[in-house]
């Protein structure tokens, strides 16, 4: 059976330099890459400018929808409820701080990566903020 393409390709627009070499310029951020798979899919997965929310498809709103619905339900039958927070940094080295919220049912409520920011205490205070509101 053949190798499939990666999806990563149609990331990158193909030209021709002025040797006659290919050349892939990221369609997110104008970076220019000669040809090298491993290279152009790393790159892509770290590019910073990338826009999620471009990627979401319709099934993942549905489900993020219900997922909504099954939220607010547990929220409003608990009496109590603690937003609490987990900071680690992935093997590249981005900050992620996870919210959950402990009611009588653990919710796992978001996921956020700082990027180039770090998982400090003021970072997570103003996480913590934000996800409270």
């Amino acid at each position: 059976m053949p190798k499939t393409r990666g999806n990563f390709w149609s990331e990158y627009e193909v030209t021709v330099d002025s040797n006659g070499k290919e050349k892939y310029t990221c369609k997110t951020c104008s970076g220019i890459w000669s040809k090298n798979a491993s290279r152009l899919k790393e790159y892509i997965e770290k590019c910073k400018d990338i826009n999620v929310e471009t990627e979401t498809s319709q099934p993942q709103d549905q489900e993020f929808e219900h997922l909504e619905l099954v939220v607010n339900s547990a929220l409003s039958e608990s009496p109590t409820y603690c937003l609490i927070s987990d900071g680690w940094s992935n093997i590249q080295r981005t900050s992620i701080v996870n919210y959950m919220i402990l009611t009588p049912k653990p919710l796992f409520f978001k996921a956020t990566a700082f990027k180039e920011e770090r998982h400090t205490a003021e970072n997570i205070a103003l996480g913590l903020e934000t996800t409270m509101k």
